[in-house]
């Protein structure tokens, strides 16, 4: 067995997960979450479809899904099944075990994860999130490298308010990053560790400043990109279009978009929007927009980097 600390959480595992914190050894009495190396139920087997290798069922006291690595099922916020197909390996289950499946799990909490970067600056909480192409890969490295900022999360983050505050709460000292942002900050392939055989990816180690404990949020960045801008436009989102940006930056979104909307999903988002400033950035392509996009969200969240 091994045992991290992962969102807060004490983590009893059968899988060495090698990007987070470990911890002493603890009871399965002391373990918040536990995850096995186990095959699905029976029953549900038999169910699968026998012409694709993806299904799922979305449930607060069980669910699971099947892809073409494996077969994943979380139930009653606290146990994570994981079993891998004969032709992958236990490390390609961990982002699935590390996002959806955590991701499930706090939703069963009724706790959110948002899909985005975290770092941490001056003690709280920054999320930059944005899609694929947006840009916040490179405003986090920029963050991380020219400030005093430490990591909380590179692509999940779980939040919760406690004492009428937001909290964050740290994933693992590890960021992901592509084989061209490899060349733009002047990092090695060798000196770094291949991940990600289907996006080219490669993890860089953020252990300089990391800690385990949450920190209050302070605000949000959602990134954006155009070919029609030729210098960073910016705004505050408010009002209904908060909702809106908590809702689909939600890790889960593309899983459950396709149901109705639960009024205690859209409570919850409602909730965490009215406990943050989010700011809107649009980008212009092809250009190298960070050093100003850091003037403006110091401006913005009227803070030092």
């Amino acid at each position: 067995m091994y045992y991290y600390k992962l969102y807060g959480k004490k983590v009893m595992s059968e899988f060495e997960l090698y990007q987070c914190v470990s911890i002493d050894e603890i009871s399965k009495d002391d373990a918040d979450i536990i995850i096995t190396n186990e095959q699905l139920p029976e029953e549900i087997l038999k169910e699968l479809p026998t012409d694709t290798e993806l299904a799922s069922k979305i449930d607060r006291h069980f669910s699971y899904f099947t892809n073409s690595w494996g077969f994943f099922g979380i139930k009653d916020g606290k146990y994570i099944t994981a079993y891998k197909r004969e032709n992958a390996s236990e490390e390609n289950l961990h982002p699935f075990i590390l996002g959806y499946c955590i991701a499930f799990l706090f939703w069963q909490r009724d706790m959110h994860s948002i899909h985005c970067s975290c770092v941490r600056i001056n003690g709280k909480a920054l999320l930059i999130s944005g899609v694929s192409g947006s840009g916040k890969s490179t405003l986090t490295t920029r963050i991380l490298d020219t400030t005093n900022a430490s990591l909380i999360s590179d692509d999940v983050v779980v939040v919760n308010i406690e004492e009428d505050k937001l909290l964050a709460y740290p994933a693992f000292p590890q960021q992901k990053l592509c084989r061209d942002a490899l060349e733009r900050n002047g990092l090695k392939e060798e000196d770094l560790r291949y991940i990600d055989e289907t996006k080219d990816k490669f993890a860089l180690s953020r252990t300089e400043g990391f800690s385990t404990e949450p920190a209050q949020c302070l605000g949000m960045i959602v990134l954006d990109h155009s070919a029609d801008v030729d210098k960073v436009q910016y705004e505050a989102i408010k009002g209904n279009d908060k909702v809106a940006a908590i809702y689909t930056n939600w890790f889960l979104f593309p899983a459950m978009r396709e149901l109705k909307t639960d009024i205690k999903d859209f409570s919850r988002c409602l909730k965490i929007a009215s406990k943050l400033d989010i700011l809107h950035m649009t980008r212009p392509e092809n250009i190298d927009s960070t050093k100003e996009q850091l003037e403006i969200v110091k401006d913005f969240f009227k803070i030092e980097l």
